[in-house]
């Protein structure tokens, strides 16, 4: 019986998922990890935060200082203070098996496991849409190493998310199209618990969801199941009310809850953002504190790029005919674009934000998986052609455009911004190749997983260079302050 159940679990689609996933995430941490003799720092609030704060929850759950803490601020809700970044994590549970002064060696291979378990939920909700299992392994690993897991990796509680996210759809599939009742209602309790400010951005992405993908297909039907879904959802949340709801009473005493978008700004961003938006897109991710373009920084975590491919297989199946993908994907670009409907993800707030891109991402990498399945029937060439043109003409405006008077160019470090374009416009060349005219190649799988995995691996790679990078510097201009 053992051994049965041993050969399932080998053979098995989330067995290989993981594996994948484990051995791009290696090849993106271990160089650093090794250099570092097992320690994994990064920079800015990774350090001064995240390590901290997960150092002070270990130590006070393990001394028993659970409900109020005095380490923080002049003494603090414990629970309230610390929901948004580690008690509702599965991870940071994991970490308690360790002291709390072994975290700044733990948080790598955390951040491997995260990755991996990414891509296993991924592939659990992709799985049902294709017809060839392997498609949604490759739409797993596109979700996995997003663009915007690059650039979130400051903030190591987000992996958190992205890593459960894709449990909350498929529940909810589960419950409208299999009439499978619980699974949902798991999936709520999880994500309210996990972060309760990201669950929030969920309930609005559901809303919508829900309203494209099921209503406007079969409204009566879909709306018969409401109640149910209402049902599930209310259970789930009460199951993580633990965490959640002392979370959004101390939340709603925050006096940026106050702040909201008036007048234009409701409807339009400056041309900036539009720029930075279409880069999120067509480029990969920068790291935060040091923006390659547009913004010498920024902490908006605005990236939803798919490794190697963009967003060239998403735009070629929205060409090929109309689907719930393409109106859910239509919504989520009209969203990100205006800055009233952005800011629903966010309780309204003024601040632009782009931390719900997790979300479209998983819809991308799912519509990426199909177009590749599909790829004797999409019009690739035309959606090349258009990416590329994008991809040459943000450059192209970027560079040699002025920016202002004394600022000849908008790119701030030429030698990283290259980088960024030569890696898309190989990913662009990849995809014609890989996809255009070797798709019916004999190892064709093969070499697209291989490809795949380098690809994703190495650009995060330089991530982790420019952190070197960038902590050099910094530290050589404080020595020549000092002196």
């Amino acid at each position: 019986m053992f051994s049965t159940f041993m050969k399932k679990m080998i053979h098995s689609d989330y067995t290989k998922v993981f594996l994948l996933c484990l051995i791009s995430s290696g090849m993106m941490f271990l160089p650093s990890i090794i250099a570092s003799k097992g320690l994994f720092t990064l920079v800015g609030d990774f350090n001064y935060q995240q390590i901290p704060f997960n150092m002070l929850s270990n130590r006070a759950i393990k001394s028993g200082d659970w409900f109020w803490n005095w380490s923080t601020d002049l003494g603090s809700n414990f629970i309230a203070s610390y929901s948004f970044y580690t008690l509702g994590s599965p991870f940071f549970w994991l970490s308690l098996i360790f002291p709390a002064s072994f975290f700044p060696y733990v948080v790598g291979p955390m951040f491997l496991l995260k990755y991996c378990i990414a891509g296993v939920t991924a592939y659990g909700y992709m799985r049902r849409y294709v017809t060839d299992s392997r498609y949604a392994i490759i739409g797993a690993l596109l979700y996995a190493f997003s663009g915007f897991s690059a650039v979130n990796l400051m903030f190591n509680h987000f992996h958190d998310v992205v890593a459960f996210f894709p449990l909350l759809l498929a529940g909810f599939d589960r419950l409208v199209s299999d009439r499978k009742k619980g699974w949902f209602a798991a999936a709520v309790a999880l994500n309210a618990m996990l972060n309760f400010f990201f669950f929030i951005g969920e309930v609005v992405f559901l809303i919508v969801y829900y309203l494209l993908r099921y209503v406007c297909e079969d409204w009566r039907q879909s709306l018969r199941r409401l109640p149910q879904i209402i049902w599930e959802g209310l259970l789930g949340i009460g199951m993580a009310c633990l965490l959640f709801l002392p979370a959004i009473l101390f939340t709603l005493q925050n006096p940026r809850l106050d702040a909201f978008l008036y007048g234009p700004n409701a409807l339009v961003y400056s041309g900036s953002r539009y720029l930075a938006l279409i880069k999120a897109f067509v480029m990969p991710a920068d790291l935060m504190p040091h923006q390659s373009a547009i913004y010498p920084s920024d902490f908006s975590s605005s990236s939803a790029y798919l490794p190697l491919f963009g967003p060239v297989l998403v735009l070629a199946l929205m060409f090929a005919g109309k689907s719930w993908m393409r109106r859910l994907m239509i919504a989520c670009l009209i969203m990100a674009a205006i800055p009233l409907l952005n800011s629903l993800y966010y309780v309204l707030n003024s601040s632009y934000y782009a931390r719900w891109f997790y979300m479209p991402v998983l819809i991308m990498a799912l519509m990426s998986a199909v177009a590749l399945e599909r790829r004797a029937e999409i019009p690739l060439k035309k959606s090349l052609l258009i990416c590329a043109s994008i991809l040459a003409a943000l450059a192209a405006f970027l560079l040699f455009y002025p920016w202002s008077e004394s600022q000849p160019s908008a790119v701030y470090h030429y030698d990283q911004f290259l980088f960024y374009l030569a890696s898309a416009a190989a990913g662009l060349a990849a995809t014609y190749y890989l996809v255009g005219r070797f798709g019916r190649a004999k190892h064709w799988y093969a070499l697209m997983l291989t490809v795949l995995v380098s690809f994703a691996a190495d650009w995060v790679c330089l991530l982790f260079l420019q952190r070197t990078a960038y902590m050099i510097i910094k530290k050589a201009r404080q020595r020549i302050t000092w002196w």
